[in-house]
């Protein structure tokens, strides 16, 4: 035994050196960017599982049916407000279906649209049936919704602007308008608002809320909406030498886009006018909005066909200027078109099939999806990506389709592969495993090894000593290693990976403190054995 002994302390600067390297290592590993750590950590996870995946036998491929569909709105809602969309959500019986393709339908488009990710969208008033239906036979789910106006308003200010800037004060031979504030509710739409002036020889108010002063005074301006009322003092001044208008034109593109607003260019001429407030109307606001500022708004209208809507300006200092353009309004079409998917699908679970389009602000950007062998997958449309079910193992085409244009096409090859014994939970817990256990408890168990080594070869003989020397070494080194990730980029020292550092390399002593224990005491029963003999 001594002899053994003197040879391993003969090494003691191998293990030194070794026990250096390990360190070495380990403060490397925590140096590393978060990038950098988590690309590896991954890399040995998925090797573990695609080892995993090819030594374990297949499971069983459980294919679980609905049973029943149940639809919600959005905040639980039975009604939604015209001109706006909401969400439905289906939710399945039992929770673990596999297949939770649904087919949408609507019992009257021309009141409420349903995509194919199940957004309705209130087109007129009235009431409509949204139905879900299941790929399981006679499975589905129901919900009845009533598009509804937007509430009236309950409370309101009343203010003048020029510009954006709220004004009690008119100069003779310019103009102001009017608007209501602070409306209650917030959702309320106020419409069919009557104003009035107290003194139209001083101050005239048309029925769009634009006044212009005509003599100096004061006067009221009074808003009738309903039964709310609410008046405003006012007043005239002459104050400065007013350049008058003597021209105007309004300009812009001829198409716009949904979803690109655009804003009307006022042209005024070579003479600027001192009042250069216009108020903008659209023929439709149903096919587009247009603000005070001129910023035209598309909205997002029925169909694919190409809208034309009329947009009038005048002058709020003389509306006999008056200038209108007459646009079109046309949806975004996409001109390119890709799906692919992140890995392999087993048989039994799903898998997102993900779009790209070509330009990225497509006005719709639904997708109808086909498969070449439905034995071994299916694919339907989940919103604004596929859904693939695995059926069988093999590979299969999965085709997408714009439904804006039909001929706009994209497909990707799916592999199904068996399923295994790898839940998701499993492959967590891998993932994990690989973090805490390989990254922290692993190396610092092999560092541990390798330090409890190099002290028993330099104190070996000093009783325990280099066991207690080792070990606290390890406490120190646990804390400095994680310490380093202040200086990594995009990490952050943790506490608890602290502790599985020192109990990684803790273990490692103390399984070999109690290897050489049971050494020692067989050499002593030897030594007292031949003794004796």
């Amino acid at each position: 035994m001594r002899q053994r002994v003197s040879t391993f302390h003969r090494f003691r600067w191998w293990l030194l050196l070794s026990f250096i390297c390990s360190n070495a290592l380990i403060a490397g590993n925590a140096l590393l960017s978060s990038d950098e750590s988590g690309d590896l950590s991954t890399g040995i996870s998925e090797t573990i599982i695609n080892i995993a995946r090819a030594v374990l036998p297949p499971a069983e491929v459980v294919i679980t049916p609905a049973t029943s569909v149940t639809l919600t709105l959005r905040d639980d809602a039975s009604s939604i407000y015209i001109g706006t969309s909401n969400r439905l959500t289906a939710t399945f019986s039992p929770l673990n279906t596999s297949d939770k393709t649904i087919t949408w339908t609507s019992s009257n488009p021309s009141i409420m649209e349903v995509t194919n990710g199940g957004i309705v969208i209130a087109r007129n008033f009235g009431t409509a049936t949204i139905t879900a239906t299941s790929k399981t036979e006679n499975v589905f789910g129901t919900k009845i919704i009533t598009v509804v106006n937007f509430p009236s308003p309950t409370a309101f200010d009343l203010q003048a602007y020029r510009g954006d800037v709220v004004t009690t004060v008119i100069e003779k031979d310019t103009s102001a308008k009017i608007r209501l504030d602070n409306i209650l509710p917030t959702n309320a739409i106020a419409e069919d608002v009557v104003f009035t002036s107290s003194n139209p020889t001083i101050a005239s108010i048309n029925e769009d809320g634009v006044v212009i002063g005509l003599a100096i005074g004061e006067f009221i301006v009074t808003a009738n909406l309903g039964s709310l009322e609410k008046t405003l003092n006012l007043r005239v001044e002459d104050q400065v030498d007013v350049v008058a208008p003597t021209s105007f034109t309004l300009q812009s593109d001829p198409t716009i886009y949904v979803g690109r607003p655009q804003t009307i260019d006022v042209d005024f001429g070579t003479i600027l006018p001192t009042d250069q407030q216009v108020t903008f109307l659209s023929s439709n606001p149903r096919i587009a909005n247009v603000n005070a500022e001129g910023l035209i708004t598309p909205v997002n209208f029925a169909g694919y066909q190409d809208q034309t809507v009329t947009i009038t300006g005048y002058l709020n200092a003389n509306p006999t200027f008056i200038d209108t353009l007459t646009l079109t309004i046309a949806k975004v079409f996409p001109t390119s078109l890709q799906i692919r998917v992140t890995g392999v699908v087993e048989a039994g679970k799903t898998i997102s099939i993900t779009p790209t389009f070509g330009p990225v602000d497509v006005t719709d950007c639904q997708l109808t999806y086909s498969t070449s062998n439905a034995a071994i997958a299916t694919v339907s449309s989940a919103g604004d990506v596929g859904v693939a079910l695995g059926q069988a193992h093999g590979r299969v085409t999965i085709t997408a389709t714009s439904l804006m244009d039909p001929l706009l096409t994209a497909t990707l090859e799916l592999e199904v592969v068996p399923a295994t014994l790898l839940t998701p939970d499993v492959i967590a817990g891998i993932f994990f495993f690989v973090r805490k256990g390989i990254g922290h408890m692993g190396l610092n168990f092999i560092n541990g090894i390798l330090g409890f080594l190099t002290f028993y070869a330099f104190y070996g003989p000093q009783k325990n000593r280099y066991f207690w020397m080792s070990l606290s070494l390890g406490f120190v080194l646990g804390f400095i290693f994680e310490g380093l990730q202040f200086f990594a980029p995009g990490r952050t020292p943790d506490v608890v990976d602290v502790i599985y550092n020192v109990i990684g390399y803790t273990v490692a002593q103390c399984l070999l403190l109690l290897v050489t224990m049971i050494f020692q005491k067989q050499n002593q029963n030897k030594e007292k054995i031949s003794k004796h003999s």
